[in-house]
């Protein structure tokens, strides 16, 4: 594990994107699903109850951090001089989805419902324990095994005001109209994984 370089952090992914676009795609298919349940339940906000908003926040979260795997197949065969493309990537993540849905679940409730107690919360919970997802998926880890090191990653080397800061632009991102549920999917699900891979391999 390495302290994370906060400038080169935030530049080489864009870098990254240009020369393999394939990595917007999970992103993308994310943000769209996403959306359409967004929309769902928009329209059902006065007739649902708030325990079915928590199960719709799980599963959005759930299929982002499926995505932000998916990226970290991309990016490190691309980070390892390599070549990929979406059909191998996606093999690879099936092989592993067994403890990948077991860590994108467990770590989207905790998330969640740290967001649902408290905003702040919520943030700090995210902080913690996404790492666990690029982790899981390069490792095909246990969930005890990528949560410790995701709590190793995050407070050592003081990685965790990085890695916060990264969490703050998500949300951030988020916030804006039309395009931000795309944009913040697209943000976390690249820059992550890149930090995961660069700092703490």
């Amino acid at each position: 594990m390495a302290k994370i370089n906060i400038g080169e952090a935030f530049q080489t992914p864009l870098t990254l994107m240009g020369k393999t676009p394939i990595i917007l795609v999970p992103a993308l298919i994310a943000s769209i699903i996403g959306l359409l349940l967004s929309l769902g339940l928009g329209r059902a906000m006065l007739q649902v109850m708030s325990w079915q908003i928590f199960l719709v926040s799980v599963i959005s979260s759930v299929i982002t951090l499926l995505s932000m795997a998916w990226v970290t197949l991309i990016l490190e065969k691309e980070l390892s001089g390599g070549k990929t493309n979406l059909s191998e990537s996606w093999i690879d993540l099936s092989k592993k989805s067994g403890n990948l849905i077991i860590a994108a679940i467990v770590v989207s409730v905790i998330i969640s419902l740290g967001t649902f107690l408290y905003l702040i919360p919520g943030i700090i919970l995210a902080t913690i324990f996404l790492p666990a997802i690029p982790y899981t998926a390069i490792k095909n880890a246990t969930l005890d095994k990528a949560l410790g090191f995701s709590f190793s990653f995050v407070f050592s080397q003081t990685n965790f005001l990085a890695i916060l800061l990264i969490v703050i632009v998500e949300f951030l991102l988020s916030l804006l109209p039309l395009v931000g549920l795309f944009l913040a999917n697209l943000f976390i699900s690249i820059w992550l994984p890149y930090v995961y891979l660069k700092y703490g391999e």
